[in-house]
């Protein structure tokens, strides 16, 4: 783009010079004659649709993640629309995220192959994404679509995956792959397991259902814990306190426990 002075002679552009970086964008001065870049000001009125950073952090749009990257004076591009959620992995040696390349973004092949789960793939990328995304293992049996024949004769329980095998098919759980990640849950086995990734496999494995009890590692108190003789105490939630009350109100006795149930109890034989 070109301007005109006084002289009527045109002048250049300030901007077509310019190498404006880390979200950054080139704004010419008043007259013209220079520019700068510039951090966005702000990202009011721009629309909400949120895309994820190469840093492995969601924003609300990309105007927030050039000003987020401006502002830190880093590199980070948009690596595709919508959150980050599930195409990150924890590695279970080093314990550090790493991105997955999400299956839509791989470009096909020149020809589909058959996986190792009996699905039909555009390419070995989508199929490695896929696997990855899903927590899964999964291989290359041949090129070109997966026949009607390389399926499990059976519906596959507790988890388990459909794998090829030669010339069959069978129910197996070592295809599971769970990560490193430390998110731990309570199973109702009363055993703690790192991610809830463990936990479907133990199920898998043991070929029993184990239901998550509650978040986090077994053996916290999730209640209050109430004092009893002896310097020990009882683990209680707000709903066992209420059965206790209920339990002793015909006794005509004082209820007063840490949990925030204090109740006076009337006796039914009018003590």
């Amino acid at each position: 783009m070109c301007h005109e002075d006084e002289g009527n002679q045109a002048l250049k552009d300030p901007c077509t010079e310019m190498n404006c970086t880390y979200g950054s964008t080139c704004v010419q001065s008043s007259d013209g004659l220079s520019a700068k870049c510039m951090c966005p000001l702000g990202c009011e009125g721009k629309v909400n649709k949120t895309v994820c950073g190469s840093d492995g952090k969601d924003y609300r749009n990309k105007c927030e993640l050039h000003q987020h990257a401006c502002k830190t004076q880093k590199n980070i591009r948009e690596q595709f629309q919508g959150p980050c959620a599930k195409l990150f992995r924890v590695d279970t040696i080093s314990s550090k995220p790493i991105m997955v390349t999400p299956p839509e973004s791989c470009p096909p092949d020149d020809e589909p192959l058959c996986a190792s789960d009996g699905q039909t793939y555009p390419s070995e990328c989508a199929m490695m994404a896929t696997a990855t995304q899903k927590g899964i293992k999964l291989r290359k049996i041949h090129a070109g679509q997966c026949r009607w024949l390389e399926e499990c004769k059976e519906e596959c329980m507790f988890n388990a995956v459909c794998v090829m095998e030669q010339l069959s098919a069978r129910c197996s759980c070592d295809p599971i792959d769970c990560d490193g990640a430390y998110k731990p849950v309570c199973g109702r086995d009363g055993r703690t397991y790192s991610n809830d990734c463990l936990r479907r496999k133990a199920e898998c494995v043991s070929r029993s259902l184990i239901s998550v009890k509650h978040p986090g590692p077994c053996g916290e108190c999730r209640g209050r814990m109430v004092p009893l003789g002896g310097g020990g105490g009882r683990c209680v939630t707000q709903s066992v306190c209420l059965s206790m009350s209920m339990w002793l109100s015909p006794l005509a006795v004082w209820l007063q426990v840490d949990c925030g149930v204090t109740q006076r109890a009337t006796s039914s034989s009018g003590l």
